[in-house]
């Protein structure tokens, strides 16, 4: 499984109907496993440009991509995806450097 960070800022939309967001972050909880995505840890932020932040693991780029076009379908927010590495990860890349 790789590692991913899903940043994620309320649009417009999401502002007008804020108080569907818990039950918004339920479904998509729900939906991971279809795709064969966990999710880790899901945080909300305050005083930057994003929002939410999860920590997800899936199987590939086309897996996360599809789970995170799919949780949003809603539009209530615009994602960013990032590949992450673990700890073990750094370890090994750094190793080769």
């Amino acid at each position: 499984m790789q590692a991913y960070v899903v940043l994620t800022s309320l649009t417009e939309q999401g502002l007008q109907h804020v108080k569907q967001i818990p039950g918004e972050i339920e479904a998509a909880k729900k939906l991971a496993p279809r795709y064969g995505v966990l999710i880790d840890a899901y945080f909300m932020l305050t005083g930057g440009d994003y929002d939410f932040l999860a920590q997800v693991r899936a199987p590939d780029d086309k897996a996360i991509t599809e789970f995170v076009l799919a949780a949003g379908m809603a539009g209530y927010s615009k994602p960013a995806i990032m590949h992450s590495f673990t700890a073990d990860d750094i370890k090994d890349i750094f190793s080769k450097v």
